[in-house]
This record gives C-alpha cells, sequence and structure tokens, in this order.
C-alpha cells in the first residue's frame, strides 16, 4: 500500500508545477487537496495521511497554530511544509519545533527531487531547510562535499 499525501496549498505558483510531479510520484498517494486552513484540519483528520505537504502561505490561519492544529487532528502524519525567506523565518521554524518533519524553500525544490524529499520525509525525521543540505543528502557518495558523513 501506497503512503499517503494530503496536500494543503495556495495560490504560490510552485503549485501549478508541484501538482503534476506529485501525480507522477509512484512512492505517494495523494489523497486529497484544500486551499484554506479551515478545510485543513477536518480533512486531515478524516484522511490520517502519512505526510501533509503544507504551503507556509495557505489562507485562513497563521502558519504556526495551523501546524499545531494540523498536528492535533492527525499526530501520526509528518508535516513537510514549504514556503519562502519571509514565512519560512528561523523565529517561526524554532516555534514549529518537532511538529514539523521537514521544510522546504519554494526557491530550493527542483522537481527532480519531489520524489528524493518525499522518501527522505516518510523514511526519516529530517529537517531539510537548504539547498546545500539537500543537495548533500541528494548526490552520489563520490560528489558528496563531507562522503564519510552519512
Amino acid at each position: 500500500m501506497q503512503p499517503t499525501l494530503f496536500l494543503v496549498t495556495s495560490a504560490h505558483r510552485g503549485w501549478r508545477n508541484l501538482r503534476p510531479i506529485l501525480d507522477e510520484c509512484p512512492d505517494v498517494h495523494v489523497v486529497g487537496e484544500v486551499q484554506h486552513a479551515n478545510q485543513a484540519v477536518p480533512a486531515a483528520a478524516t484522511w490520517r495521511p502519512a505526510v501533509m505537504l503544507v504551503d507556509a502561505d495557505v489562507a485562513g490561519q497563521e502558519l504556526i497554530p495551523l501546524i499545531q492544529d494540523l498536528h492535533t487532528s492527525s499526530p501520526t502524519s509528518k508535516i513537510f511544509v514549504l514556503g519562502d525567506e519571509a514565512t519560512l523565518q528561523r523565529a517561526t521554524l524554532m516555534k514549529l519545533g518537532h511538529l514539523v518533519a521537514a521544510y522546504l524553500m519554494w526557491a530550493d525544490l527542483r522537481p527532480e527531487t519531489v520524489p528524493n524529499c518525499l522518501a527522505l520525509v516518510l523514511g526519516n525525521d529530517l529537517v531539510m531547510g537548504s539547498r546545500a543540505v539537500l543537495e548533500e543528502f541528494l548526490a552520489p557518495v563520490e560528489c558528496r562535499r563531507h562522503p564519510h558523513r552519512n
């Protein structure tokens, strides 16, 4: 059975490119998508997905209370937040702490890395926060800057 993925999206232009890629990922099944915070929490409680891919700019609620509500409604789901520098500030991420399995800037997300990012989120409690960290994880061992580190 494929792990399930629930999308909490926004009008951000990145979703136009990301959604078709997610539909083609063989390792996950998209079970639902909402574009407003007041729909997200009840849907998360209903679906109880393996991963919730959450836009930091979703309409209807600030990010921190939304993540707290999503975690409460589906505590076993891993939450993966996408945003930009304005929404994913260090202070915000520190307040989210253990509630977020991963976060990534829109600018650092490339279509070819989507399946790998999801595999990392599903397989581990990793926090991905920059292109450099992500590229290090995804690079073949011989291309890594620190090949001795796993």
